[in-house]
């Protein structure tokens, strides 16, 4: 059987973590995705620079994690993954093509549930309504079944999450300001406050402000339809299908209450949550054990279910974050620290933070052709025929009601075309 894999990973090194033996993460049974592992092995063992083992060490935890969470998940993703690999065996480039599969997926993947830097959205300070006489009155206030933009999704996830962080019980500070009946409630339960933010497991910067009638965003609207390709191809089509819906990104499913500092955390994909046995239940993960000590409200397990005041006050039970995002998310994560993506992540940002003007003396050169090198590599997953052809996007729009059944036909073609299409070589 697969070997347990870590909840909390051992402490960010500079070394990235090679890929461990076949027969230690595989049973012999699975013999097609033992040949497709061993191939990964190969190519993370034939290349010749960090970046090139970090993309097979993707590939290669992907599959372990993607094995991993099957209870959640299913078979599908692994399968699906396992036949990519396979399809480059025949190829003279085997071990470049698997590689180029490790690039896309970083940038199809792991950077959709990665969401942008920069802090979190600041909860407004503004109060739409002074005061509520009753806990049911904010509710009916909050719940709006479909929030169109960050300010209503948070009203809305801060109701059916009973106006707490979902991992610390911390009361919304602002929240706690409007309703005598609320701040009671924590004043007995014993619990503190603050601010907390409205979370998205899948990143809103996927979809969001995309102009549909801009040709310059096109490579946006591509990107946003090669990510719920991924999906769709991971067998969550009713998940695209939502997200894709007007609601689209801010829908409840994908929704987290979470104080400041933890949705920068699950933000960074430093916190996960892992499934249990038991429905809607979850145990913290960390990057760092560290972090555990310094959220000392932070809970190791958690349970989430909807705020019962909100059926008491004949409302429609929202639904809870989706399982099979949060799995998906957990996999990122892992595969981002096991395999050097995160630390490559976060220096590309830094170095991209850090300079605004290219010095003259040609120090800042390394940074604007590793800028321009990655901005092409994008270009051509996403607009060159590495994996399937874009052609047929030009017409997405990301927003409106009519673009719905545009977006999930994009995503359902392209995820078809991954499937019956092999990658050129990138990284040789």
């Amino acid at each position: 059987m697969l070997a347990s894999l870590p909840i909390i990973l051992t402490e960010p090194t500079t070394a990235m973590v090679a890929l461990p033996a076949t027969d230690s993460v595989f049973p012999l049974d699975l013999s097609h995705v033992r040949s497709a592992y061993n191939l990964v092995l190969t190519a993370e063992r034939t290349a010749a620079v960090g970046d090139q083992k970090m993309y097979a060490r993707v590939m290669g935890f992907l599959m372990i994690n993607l094995y991993g969470a099957r209870s959640t998940l299913g078979d599908t993703p692994l399968l699906k993954v396992t036949k990519e690999v396979v399809s480059c065996n025949p190829s003279t480039t085997v071990d470049a093509d698997i590689r180029a599969l490790g690039l896309q997926y970083c940038e199809r993947l792991l950077r959709a549930f990665r969401q942008a830097k920069g802090p979190p959205p600041a909860p407004s300070n503004h109060v739409s309504r002074l005061s509520f006489d009753t806990i049911q009155d904010m509710i009916n206030d909050c719940m709006d079944p479909s929030p169109k933009d960050y300010r209503a999704a948070r009203k809305a996830v801060l109701a059916r999450d009973g106006f707490r962080c979902m991992l610390t019980d911390t009361y919304d500070h602002i929240s706690t300001k409007k309703s005598q009946q609320l701040l009671l409630r924590q004043r007995r339960a014993g619990h503190g406050v603050t601010y907390v933010q409205c979370c998205h497991i899948l990143s809103e910067s996927t979809t969001q402000n995309i102009n549909p009638d801009d040709p310059a965003q096109q490579q946006r609207r591509d990107y946003a339809s090669s990510v719920f390709a991924v999906l769709k191809l991971f067998g969550l089509g009713s998940v695209v299908a939502t997200l894709t819906a007007p609601v689209g990104i801010h829908h409840l499913s994908n929704l987290l209450s979470l104080r400041t500092e933890l949705h920068t955390a699950f933000d960074d994909l430093e916190l996960w949550l892992e499934a249990t046995s038991e429905k809607n239940t979850y145990e913290v993960c960390v990057a760092q054990a560290a972090f555990f000590k310094g959220q000392p409200y932070l809970k190791r397990m958690v349970h989430f279910e909807v705020n019962p005041d909100i059926a008491s006050a004949g409302k429609v039970l929202p639904p809870l974050p989706d399982p099979k995002l949060l799995a998906i998310h957990a996999v990122c994560a892992k595969v981002a620290h096991m395999s050097g993506a995160a630390e490559y992540f976060d220096k590309f940002d830094c170095d991209v933070e850090d300079i605004t003007v290219l010095s003259q003396d040609g120090t800042s050169a390394p940074l604007l052709a590793g800028l321009l090198t990655r901005k092409l590599t994008i270009q051509n997953l996403l607009l060159n025929p590495l994996k399937v052809s874009f052609n047929y996007l030009t017409q997405l729009t990301v927003h409106g009601p009519s673009n719905v059944e545009c977006l999930e036909a994009c995503a359902e073609r392209h995820a078809s075309e991954i499937m019956n299409s092999k990658p050129s070589p990138v990284w040789k």
